[in-house]
């Protein structure tokens, strides 16, 4: 189907170029066309997609082209001077006008083609990557991460420095980023109030029961726990949201008001300022 949009373009392109009626400015112009519309005639031939441009806009813009610049008219015959040269000037018009209605209406269709949203959000976060180094998903973690070591910095919490393990382990097991850091503020205040009894436990897992080799291990285990992710205890919080996995790891029945107390500091640490 493609072809049959592409090649009339080309065909009617050809026999204006070889018109003899033709001026050599006006030819030039038409074995430009004929040339680009020969082209992408060919790679849809070939099944090659035009970038910006889904099958209904290709039609649009290439079947717009010859209303866009100088139709071929046949032999002109004797006309006024002043007809010639207001033809003349209508014609350069249009060509002028051809360059710059063709993108504006690729413009406009790109917005139709999700593939053109995707394409341009590839490159910018290329771009972006290319600067900073990092991929967009890095990005997005470094910016959480950032907030939550702010958070803790400016409470003088012993946490700071781990805002990147609390949001790579959220991730991972596809939880809120700010989850397991705000449990860390209600049961600890964000370590400084570590059980003493066992080693690196500041999140209330196992009520002071249970060691953790270090910091880092500890926001790993519990974020696979409440992820759903454990097999031992996935039918408490598998397939469930931020309430109800706070009200399975602190019921009501225990502290009344602690899946809106941790969800309050969630809050405040997502839209921290750094």
């Amino acid at each position: 189907m493609k072809p049959l949009v592409f090649s009339p373009l080309t065909v009617w392109s050809l026999v204006c170029y070889n018109d003899g009626s033709q001026k050599d400015s006006r030819k030039g112009v038409f074995f430009f066309w004929f040339i680009v519309c020969g082209v992408i005639s060919f790679l849809c031939c070939l099944e090659i997609d035009i970038l910006f441009l889904n099958n209904a806009g290709k039609a649009c813009v290439l079947w717009l082209l010859p209303f866009g610049r100088a139709d071929c008219d046949g032999v002109e015959g004797a006309k006024p001077s002043s007809m010639n040269i207001k033809k003349q000037k209508g014609f350069i018009q249009n060509t002028l006008n051809s360059f710059v209605a063709i993108p504006l209406i690729i413009s406009s269709l790109a917005g139709l083609n999700p593939d053109v949203a995707e394409v341009t959000n590839t490159i910018v976060s290329e771009e972006v990557s290319m600067v900073s180094g990092l991929s967009g998903s890095d990005l997005l973690i470094s910016n959480e991460a950032k907030k939550i070591d702010a958070y803790f910095a400016d409470r003088n919490m012993p946490l700071e420095g781990n805002g990147e393990v609390f949001v790579r382990e959220a991730r991972v097991n596809n939880l809120d980023p700010f989850l397991v850091a705000s449990i860390s503020v209600r049961e600890s205040t964000g370590g400084r109030h570590a059980c003493s009894s066992v080693t690196n436990s500041f999140l209330g897992w196992g009520s002071c029961k249970i060691n953790f080799n270090s910091t880092q291990e500890a926001i790993e285990i519990v974020s696979w726990n409440l992820g759903g992710n454990n097999p031992n205890t996935e039918h408490f919080y598998a397939n469930k949201n931020t309430k109800e996995i706070l009200k399975t790891y602190n019921p009501p029945s225990i502290v009344a008001e602690y899946a809106y107390e941790v969800m309050d500091i969630m809050d405040k640490m997502r839209n921290y300022d750094v």
